[in-house]
């Protein structure tokens, strides 16, 4: 019995504990805004921010409930587990690479339309943080993966590493500029290195090499890349249209060359899935 809760208290204390610092890496930028600029800037800093989770929060609220009861019952089988991992990453990055561009370049137009020209000084902050929603949604996972094969102290780890490089990144931008642009890229640069160091304590853990994870990530930047070329394009050539009117073309465009390039050069069939999915909707508007 004793051994049993021993065990028990050991698993949870570590996740217990790494809650504690997420909270507090999660929160410190609004402190510090708050704090040392003023509650006019932390309102529009806020307003980007909650427009960034929107899209993190529904992708991610979909997948990480049902990850740790399924890949747990393979923690006796780490191999297994890292490989079918790396697939739902490599499916995972497909979707939000594309999603965070496609964010970054429609970002004026989502706040103009949804919130008026009164939060205009939103706009800048959000396009920068909006480009970590891709790496946020992947780094989302790894909890699960973390408790799944019950490592959950390279879960506190990382997560007190992150953390590091998080708050450091915070005390530069706000010390050197005090501005809600400069904690935005302190934001940026604290979650590239967040998704840095979380990924390679974990796939060390996990015993999986890491360049077999990097190659999996090269086909989804570059479609991101391109993506990111055309709408930079179509971002100066309709400079002066009305906003609804850009807003329409670069995510009609988005969709289609996404789905485009994803079929083509990728390993999964978007067009087919789609077809699947339409003719499922068909038949049951039928009945």
């Amino acid at each position: 019995m004793w051994a049993t809760m021993s065990s028990i208290a050991s698993f949870s204390t570590y996740v217990f504990l790494f809650n504690i610092i997420n909270y507090f890496s999660r929160n410190l930028d609004n402190f510090l805004i708050g704090r040392y600029i003023n509650a006019i800037q932390l309102g529009y800093y806020n307003k980007a921010y909650s427009l960034m989770m929107m899209p993190l929060s529904n992708i991610t609220f979909i997948i990480t409930p049902v990850m740790q009861p399924i890949f747990s019952d393979f923690q006796n089988n780490l191999k297994f587990l890292a490989e079918k991992y790396i697939k739902l990453l490599s499916l995972l990055a497909y979707v939000s690479f594309p999603v965070a561009v496609v964010v970054f370049f429609i970002g004026k137009e989502i706040i103009l339309i949804l919130f008026g020209d009164q939060w205009i000084p939103a706009i800048y902050p959000f396009k920068v943080i909006s480009l970590t929603i891709a790496t946020q949604i992947l780094i989302s996972t790894t909890g699960s993966i973390y408790m799944s094969s019950n490592n959950t102290k390279a879960y506190f780890i990382g997560g007190l590493c992150c953390t590091a490089c998080v708050v450091t990144c915070f005390l530069i931008a706000i010390s050197l500029w005090r501005t809600i642009n400069a904690v935005a890229w302190g934001f940026f640069f604290g979650q590239i290195a967040n998704t840095i160091i979380s990924f390679y304590i974990l796939l060390r853990t996990l015993r999986y090499p890491i360049r077999y994870f990097i190659k999996k990530l090269i086909r989804p930047i570059l479609i991101s890349l391109c993506l990111a070329i055309v709408l930079q394009i179509i971002d100066k050539a309709t400079i002066n249209w009305n906003i609804v009117v850009t807003f329409t073309i670069k995510t009609i465009v988005s969709i289609v060359l996404t789905l485009a390039l994803v079929q083509r050069y990728s390993e999964y069939d978007a067009v087919g899935y789609l077809k699947l999915k339409w003719k499922g909707f068909k038949e049951n508007h039928k009945l």
